[in-house]
């Protein structure tokens, strides 16, 4: 849980700045990917504030995120946190 949430963090910072090296980024971004499941849907939602600001990756690169890696978090944690919040 608290490596997923040192990734976020990283990510987070990248994306919203928009300042960092390009390797940088990628791999918090492999690292991210790979603890996702450690991830709370408030700390998906955040990640998507922070892309918002972001001017260097394409809105798929994000939607990506979402279907391919993050979805599998949502649902983890859709009947304790989402269902009535």
């Amino acid at each position: 849980m608290v490596y997923a949430r040192f990734c976020m963090a990283a990510v987070y910072g990248y994306w919203r700045s928009n300042s960092g090296s390009s390797w940088a980024l990628k791999h918090y971004e492999n690292m991210l990917i790979e603890s996702s499941l450690g991830l709370h849907p408030h700390d998906i939602i955040e990640l998507s504030i922070a892309f918002r600001w972001n001017r260097t990756h394409h809105r798929d690169h994000f939607r990506n995120l979402l279907k391919n890696h993050f979805k599998h978090a949502i649902l983890k944690w859709w009947d304790d946190e989402l269902e009535y919040n």
